[in-house]
């Protein structure tokens, strides 16, 4: 250590380097006066934190797949470290023809452990403004690292247009049908849910007998459902 001066006062300075681990460090001193009396005790404000590891953060929506629709939307972003010095802001932008579902800047709410922190807001509809939306967090832990925003995970798609059916394709027919296998293919205006099969029904006179419908997924906007015919609706059928 250094001595400033005359004054009873000394300094001692180091380098912290972006190779030191992050955590707690504790200064332990010895020293003797001119009559080698050694120090008497320790300072109690011998300890500080070195913090040199910017935060990052995880996004978790309330979307199924991260697909939004009409309606309320709530997202929870995770911070790999706790105590962010102040609330961190949250900007949202994408999707067309209209900016109605971007957010310009908003501060997010806290929960109880702070290091997760909430955003909520109502998705506008009738395509107002869709697509592809890009979330952007700015904030900064108590050491002032500002906050790396991760490679992924931070988009979502805003789809508030009610889907359509564009054809139907039959394998046989359609006009007469004898016994045996047939299918319909069904081509929808987008994407569909996989999880959540659509229901087909045929309806008709009793002599026609259909099996009940086995959907496939072909692709994401091609489903066909596998039937059979176990009655003719006319003699001379194909």
């Amino acid at each position: 250590m250094q001595r400033v001066s005359t004054n009873p006062v000394w300094v001692w300075s180091g380098l912290i380097s972006n190779s030191d681990l992050d955590g707690s460090r504790k200064i332990t001193m010895s020293a003797l006066d001119y009559a080698l009396n050694p120090l008497l005790g320790q300072p109690s404000n011998r300890t500080f934190a070195i913090d040199i590891t910017a935060p990052t953060y995880t996004v978790v929506f309330d979307c199924e797949s991260r697909t939004c629709g009409l309606g309320p939307l709530a997202l929870t972003a995770t911070f790999s470290e706790a105590g962010i010095a102040s609330a961190p802001e949250i900007s949202i932008a994408g999707g067309a023809p209209a900016t109605d579902n971007d957010e310009p800047g908003l501060a997010m709410t806290p929960t109880t452990n702070l290091a997760s922190w909430n955003y909520f807001r109502q998705i506008q509809g009738n395509g107002v403004d869709d697509g592809l939306f890009q979330i952007d967090i700015s904030a900064a832990d108590p050491a002032g690292n500002q906050l790396v925003e991760p490679s992924s995970l931070s988009t979502y798609v805003v789809d508030t247009l009610a889907p359509q059916v564009l054809g139907l394709t039959p394998s046989r027919g359609p006009e007469y049908l004898v016994a045996g296998p047939f299918s319909v293919t069904v081509e929808f205006s987008e994407p569909m849910l996989e999880s959540s099969l659509p229901s087909l029904l045929v309806s008709g006179p009793a002599s026609a007998v259909f099996t009940t419908p086995n959907p496939v997924w072909i692709d994401e906007t091609h489903l066909r459902f596998d039937l059979a015919v176990d009655g003719d609706t006319n003699p001379s059928g194909q």
